[in-house]
């Protein structure tokens, strides 16, 4: 098997990229540090008809950004606790021991799965 310990510093490292980006474009919600919300810039009544429809675009961007975002940053944190408890790289839909390949695991270290439980 590939070098775990390398597996687990990629990501890490994308694990504190993803919340750099997340917190860029969103904030926590309550106390759960692991989900977002859009901040989203308030539109004066008086503005431009354009700028608040630009602002609206601009928050529905960023609401699919911070939902691919939430999703790939829970992917990850997902394989990190896989590594922590000595699950990683075993396939989590085929219920036994088959390892996920390799070539899959360096390609994305967060895989979940096989090539055969691909998922689609």
């Amino acid at each position: 098997m590939t070098n775990i310990n390398i597996l687990k510093k990629r990501l890490e490292e994308e694990s504190e990229e993803l919340k750099q980006q997340l917190n860029t474009i969103s904030q926590h919600i309550g106390t759960n540090p692991d989900k977002w919300e859009v901040v989203s810039k308030s539109v004066e009544p008086e503005s431009e008809k354009e700028d608040a429809a630009a602002t609206l675009e601009e928050y529905d961007k960023n609401v699919a950004l911070v939902n691919d975002l939430q999703i790939r940053y829970q992917k990850v944190i997902d394989a990190i606790e896989r590594i922590n408890n000595n699950t990683y790289g075993i396939c989590t839909i085929s219920g036994t021991q088959h390892s996920i390949e390799d070539e899959r695991l360096i390609a994305d270290p967060a895989a979940r799965t096989c090539e055969s439980h691909e998922e689609k």
